[in-house]
């Protein structure tokens, strides 16, 4: 005896798209949390970084051919010489501009940033900034394209944020 397949309702396909449709869905958020998650885990693992609003004890304003590689966190309320305050993203699919004209561009971005977050103009205040960019290595390596801006003072002594400080 041949049991007769009874034709599919409109409803059962419908309900049936719906739930293979629905568990497609939720596999690839999955997937893009691991694939974001991930990026995020090798980004600090291999590349030294600092979040805005983020301080620092990092020593001196780096040479240009000095390689910051450890950025050490300090409590923004304890005595700190730097906070984080900008951080621009460069082009993924841009070529290494070259250590001059990636300072140049750094430089003018810090600048540019300096009044919105310290509520000074830079040439009026007694603090200083200094840009953390990539290196050529970083940059071709792990596609390193962050400039972050640092505000502060070098012999240190800050406690608290800078923003609005207009010092």
């Amino acid at each position: 005896m041949n049991p007769t397949r009874r034709p599919r309702t409109p409803a059962v396909l419908a309900a049936t798209l719906a739930a293979a449709s629905a568990l497609f869905l939720t596999a690839c958020e999955t997937l893009d949390g691991r694939i974001e998650q991930f990026q995020q885990d090798f980004g600090k693992a291999t590349l030294p970084s600092i979040a805005i609003g983020e301080c620092t004890n990092l020593e001196g304003t780096p040479p240009e051919e000095e390689e910051v590689t450890h950025i050490p966190r300090v409590p923004c309320g304890t005595p700190h010489k730097w906070e984080a305050y900008a951080e621009l993203q460069l082009e993924l699919t841009a070529d290494f501009p070259g250590d001059e004209a990636l300072t140049s561009q750094a430089d003018d971005f810090c600048w540019d940033e300096f009044f919105a977050f310290a509520g000074i103009d830079y040439e009026d205040s007694e603090l200083e900034f200094f840009p953390l960019t990539p290196t050529e290595d970083g940059w071709k390596t792990v596609r390193d394209r962050t400039v972050t801006c640092l505000i502060g003072l070098e012999d240190g002594g800050i406690t608290g944020t800078l923003k609005d400080a207009q010092r």
